[in-house]
């Protein structure tokens, strides 16, 4: 796939099922144009875009379920608890993992009943990135990709 501006430097991202990539670069660098285009969003310079066979920009209802996409930030209502906001999440996918099994495998069983807003750095890692980051990332059951951004 390619997405010109100014200048153009072709890419070729070729993903296996189930597989996870980050996507890191300087400002500028492609990384939302990158994400848009693989959800349908933006339509390629160049090249084609395949998911699952499909083409995102008109097969975006079949293949939007089987994506999970991490922005670098999202808003996450704060005043909800940990265990409300995966419900929130769950109830946007299709097929959802059970919400304790995904607690549990981000260790915040003990933490379900503490507002996301009040949540701080642990040795783990920013919690509240680690809410945002699994409900798109672990949710959903059967994700063919997975980016974070």
């Amino acid at each position: 796939m390619e997405k010109c501006f100014h200048r153009s430097t072709p890419h070729i991202l070729r993903s296996v099922q189930g597989e996870v990539y980050g996507l890191l670069g300087t400002n500028r660098a492609g990384k939302t144009s990158t994400l848009e285009l693989i959800e349908g969003l933006a339509r390629p310079s160049g090249g084609t875009v395949t998911i699952m066979g499909l083409d995102p920009l008109n097969d975006r209802h079949h293949i939007r379920p089987h994506l999970g996409i991490m922005l670098q930030s999202g808003g996450l209502p704060q005043q909800l608890t940990v265990e409300e906001t995966m419900h929130m999440w769950a109830g946007l996918c299709s097929n959802p993992r059970p919400i304790t099994e995904v607690l549990e495998n981000v260790e915040l069983t003990h933490r379900t009943d503490v507002k996301v807003g009040t949540l701080t750095d642990q040795a783990a890692g920013d919690m509240r990135q680690v809410v945002q980051g699994y409900q798109p990332l672990t949710l959903q059951k059967n994700l063919q990709a997975r980016f974070l951004y």
